[in-house]
């Protein structure tokens, strides 16, 4: 028989192993992070383990009970994945199917929001929220990648930082982030995105933009410009965009496009060295601005009815 130095060398062995997989798991990201508050609301489960090891100590499955315990905490882990941002920003984070939702209540008493949104290749769609308590919603694949995100606020200006963690998961190798990001319309928003190449759907028809900066790698963009926005700046690769500008709006758009397909002028924009812009442009009180810099851009412009 085995004398009980040599069982508890090998007991070791075996947590060590598991404290090792577990580390390694969370290293490559495939769980989130350690919560140990989880073992003790399974504590009928240990009190099931130490009967088993009672029961197989003087057999030669003593080592079971040991294996199934680093097995078990492994496995809760794995199906319990943790927030990966910051926890007193207060953000909230629920697990529905396949998708993972964060929102984060609007408690401060602020008025405009900077945004920083860091991607890498992705699908993006933004428009309003749902509940306009929140300060933003924010929707992604449960099995993509994961946002990190940081929130301040000073005086009457929140600071919200988005980007896509660094930490390599295996089940998101061969993926592209999805992403849904849904905004406060009763705020006034500076928005700067950087991503690479994507698919983008951006509706700010019912949201305040005062600024709004993308710089993008090739990508298809689809963007809708509300009535209350000023500034648009584009710096993309390759790419085909889709500009829809509320009709009322007066449009002056700035190019810095080597090879570029427009129908601007079959609009009646004017061009004036590397402007583009409506008749009534200069006596305008709605005026947005646009600046677009691409080497090879296919562009169409649009002019839809506000309801």
């Amino acid at each position: 028989m085995m004398d009980d130095r040599k069982r508890s060398q090998i007991d070791g062995g075996i947590i060590l192993i598991g404290l090792g997989i577990l580390f390694m798991l969370r290293t490559t990201g495939v769980i989130g992070g350690f919560n140990w508050s989880l073992l003790f609301r399974f504590w009928p489960v240990l009190i099931i383990l130490v009967g088993l090891n009672l029961i197989f100590k003087e057999t030669p499955l003593w080592w079971f009970t040991t294996v199934v315990f680093v097995l078990g905490v492994i496995v809760l882990f794995i199906i319990n994945p943790e927030i990966d941002y910051n926890r007193h920003n207060q953000h909230s984070f629920v697990e529905d199917g396949e998708y993972l939702s964060y929102n984060m209540p609007l408690q401060d008493p602020i008025t405009e929001l900077e945004l920083d949104l860091n991607i890498g290749a992705a699908s993006l769609v933004l428009d309003r929220v749902n509940d306009d308590n929140n300060l933003y919603e924010l929707i992604t694949d449960r099995r993509g990648i994961r946002p990190e995100i940081d929130y301040s606020f000073r005086e009457e200006t929140g600071y919200l930082k988005i980007k896509q963690s660094k930490e390599i998961r295996f089940s998101t190798l061969s993926r592209r982030n999805n992403w849904q990001l849904q905004l406060n319309p009763h705020l006034t928003h500076n928005i700067e995105i950087n991503t690479g190449a994507g698919q983008f759907e951006l509706d700010f028809n019912n949201l305040k933009i005062k600024e709004l900066t993308v710089n993008s790698g090739a990508a298809k963009m689809i963007i809708y410009l509300g009535s209350e926005i000023e500034t648009v700046k584009l710096n993309m690769g390759a790419g085909n965009i889709d500009l829809y500008v509320p009709e009322e709006k007066a449009v002056s758009i700035k190019t810095g496009l080597l090879f570029s397909n427009n129908n601007f002028k079959e609009l009646g924009l004017i061009k004036t060295n590397n402007y583009y812009q409506t008749p009534d442009f200069a006596d305008s009180h709605e005026k947005i601005k646009i600046e677009i810099n691409s080497p090879l851009t296919n562009i169409k412009l649009h002019f839809y009815s506000v309801d």
